[in-house]
């Protein structure tokens, strides 16, 4: 596991995932509703597991889904 992400939570928001990968929230938003990740929606928020996210920056590929926000 990467050292930066044992500081995450076990649940991560949109506005937490942006902060980590540096990026606008409204860019993190369109990855959760992408379905790039498995995600819980409550109401108007997303949940995301901290699992689920690790497994997607494990990914190949991840470059070009950035590029493609």
């Amino acid at each position: 596991m990467n050292q930066e992400n044992v500081n995450l939570p076990d649940i991560l928001t949109p506005r937490m995932i942006a902060e980590h990968l540096d990026i606008c929230y409204s860019n993190a938003l369109a990855l959760v509703r992408s379905g790039q990740f498995p995600c819980i929606r409550i109401g108007n928020s997303y949940k995301v597991p901290k699992h689920a996210f690790e497994d997607w920056l494990k990914q190949p590929g991840l470059r070009v889904v950035l590029q493609d926000l």
